[in-house]
């Protein structure tokens, strides 16, 4: 073993381009992993775009009254919250956006926020980073906002990932809008439910509860419509799963090719044929092991940053980006160092029947 490992430095070249052509697919495949765990990470738990609440129920034919005692009956509904949606007027825009009251600043609604705080006060707001981009402001600053005709100054204190709204979302606590004196509108309530209950489950026993008179709606999440992306990532991971043993076993070809003398000295010098095969996997394990430990690491660090990169294209901003978990990563550097260990030996040639000149040549 000893033996082994000393050997793969030898011939430093050689050596760099098996590190490198293992470390690069395996910083590949961590970067594949992270962008799976984000992905089942925003399915397990919308609240991470923004989504804590999976129902919406508005009063319909019923009172605002009547509909807050049926959703707060509901042993399916773990907290309600009283929602508005209000057109409003930026300065400089002859076009309107869509803002959210929600909740109240009391008890404000539990967006995920990534930089910056939840609102607390009246004339508090969060937006996402699609609409501070095109407002042109950063978390501390004010924007002024016209609801019919009255104007309302916020202070955006946070910044949150909120896919509605093609990305570009304020909210506020709707207790700021009649402390203002602007209009709103008859709202809706913003359903977060238990642990394990089913949105569609819920919205059928509100349903059926209120005899059709209440309006009730799932709020639909855009990671339920990416399935075919686990597929592709997993495609991706065998592919490049693929290359890396292709290139190890070029590799070990080579190496075993160049170091054949070697071999028949191993030999000479009493090692047995298994012993031998035992310092060539030594060689081809250590080699790997540096690969493969540097690209999962470099792999894991960087993987964050490449997904915030692509949330940002589709609007939603940084902020959800998830390393692949340790477990995760320890079994395929697990399963990388032994694929490694195997394609070491194989290309050996009956290890007894070296030609002498092997041993003996110049």
């Amino acid at each position: 073993m000893v033996l082994g490992a000393r050997a793969a430095f030898v011939r430093k070249l050689s050596a760099a381009l098996t590190i490198g052509g293992l470390a690069i697919p395996m910083l590949m495949i961590t970067i594949g992993l992270g962008f799976w765990a984000t992905l089942d990470d925003v399915q397990r738990d919308p609240a991470d775009i923004g989504l804590a609440a999976r129902v919406t129920a508005s009063p319909g034919s019923l009172t605002s009254a009547q509909a807050y005692q049926l959703v707060r009956a509901d042993p399916q509904v773990q907290s309600a919250y009283y929602c508005v949606r209000v057109e409003a007027l930026v300065p400089g825009e002859t076009t309107t956006i869509t803002t959210l009251g929600m909740g109240t600043s009391q008890r404000p609604y539990p967006f995920q926020v990534v930089e910056g705080h939840l609102y607390n006060k009246p004339e508090q707001a969060v937006a996402t980073e699609a609409l501070l981009t095109s407002l042109g402001v950063r978390i501390g600053q004010f924007v002024r906002m016209w609801f019919g005709g009255v104007p309302v100054t916020f202070q955006i204190v946070g910044r949150i990932i909120d896919p509605r709204c093609g990305g570009e979302v304020i909210a506020y606590g709707r207790d700021t809008l009649a402390d203002e004196g602007a209009p709103a509108p008859i709202g809706f309530y913003s359903l977060i439910l238990w642990p394990g209950v089913s949105p569609a489950a819920a919205a059928a026993r509100l349903t059926s509860a209120s005899g059709g008179r209440l309006d009730v709606a799932v709020v639909p999440n855009p990671a339920d419509q990416l399935g075919i992306v686990h597929a592709a990532l997993a495609a991706l991971i065998a592919v490049l799963a693929v290359i890396a043993l292709s290139s190890l076993l070029t590799a070990a070809l080579l190496g075993h090719r160049d170091h054949e003398r070697d071999i028949g000295v191993l030999r000479a010098m009493g090692l047995t044929p298994l012993e031998v095969r035992g310092a060539l996997m030594m060689r081809t394990t250590v080699l790997a092991l540096v690969a493969v430990v540097g690209g999962a690491a470099v792999g894991r660090l960087v993987s964050t940053s490449l997904i915030s990169s692509v949330s940002r294209l589709y609007g939603l901003g940084s902020g959800i980006g998830r390393p692949p978990s340790v477990p995760t990563l320890a079994a395929t550097i697990g399963l990388a160092i032994g694929a490694a260990a195997i394609v070491g030996v194989l290309p050996a040639r009956p290890l007894g029947r070296l030609p002498r000149v092997a041993v003996l040549g110049p």
